[in-house]
C-alpha cells in the first residue's frame, strides 16, 4: 500500500514513471514475463483527522 499527499502528488509521482530508465526496463519485464495479469488502484482518504488516529483511549 502507498500513500500521498493528495491526488495530484500521486499523478506527478505517476508521470515520472515513463522518464526513469530502471522503471522503463522493469515494466518491459514485467511485460514479457506476464508476471503481473492485472493490478487495481484504490484510492481511500482517512476518516478522521491526524490527531484522532493515535492509539485509541
Amino acid at each position: 500500500m502507498f500513500s500521498f499527499e493528495s491526488l495530484a502528488a500521486y499523478e506527478r509521482y505517476r508521470a515520472r514513471f515513463g522518464d526513469d530508465p530502471e522503471f522503463v526496463a522493469a515494466d518491459a519485464i514485467r511485460d514479457e514475463s506476464g508476471c503481473v495479469v492485472r493490478y487495481e488502484r484504490t484510492f481511500m482518504r482517512p476518516l478522521l483527522p491526524e490527531d484522532d488516529l493515535a492509539v485509541p483511549r
